[in-house]
């Protein structure tokens, strides 16, 4: 009788356990975005063909690393926005590449191909979300950088608000 109390008891608590420790999704996302992270420090010349054939999750990974390096200093990451092509990310993607470009001084303003991605995307009356909570977040280095209007086109979308009350 003992060890069906004891075999009960541990497949009782079994499934909680198993959901208590990190996920598959978890471990791959932090497996991924330590990768990228030792791709973009350990290329001297980056010549990395990272440009094209990432899934949305993989470009936000790969732009994370890059942010998060540039950060924290790392001069190698702020050099590699020189030569990464964004031409295949996702809007989102393209446009954090390009707040970065310009809080790290190596563009003076976003691209106009991206420019106008912007704006066809904000004269929408559903905006992905996150475009909207890029740009409120970045208001002022966008608004320096001479994008006054993509932030007046923002505000007409009330998500815009949700980040600007927060800050």
């Amino acid at each position: 009788m003992k060890h069906w109390m004891s075999l009960a008891l541990c497949l009782a608590f079994l499934p909680a356990i198993a959901m208590a420790g990190p996920s598959s999704k978890d471990v791959l996302e932090e497996t991924l975005y330590q990768d990228f992270k030792q791709t973009v420090l350990s290329s001297d010349n980056f010549k990395i063909n990272m440009n094209s054939g990432f899934t949305s999750f993989e470009q936000k990974l790969f732009v994370d690393a890059i942010w998060d390096l540039a950060d924290e200093g790392d001069m190698g990451a702020v050099k590699a926005l020189d030569s990464l092509n964004t031409a295949h990310y996702d809007l989102s993607e393209k446009l954090r590449v390009g707040i970065l470009r310009i809080k790290y001084k190596r563009a003076l303003l976003l691209p106009e191909s991206l420019t106008a991605e912007l704006v066809a995307e904000l004269e929408k009356p559903q905006s992905d979300k996150k475009v909207v909570y890029l740009l409120a977040a970045y208001e002022q280095d966008l608004s320096g950088a001479g994008h006054a209007s993509l932030i007046e086109l923002a505000k007409k979308h009330p998500e815009y608000f949700d980040v600007a009350e927060d800050q």
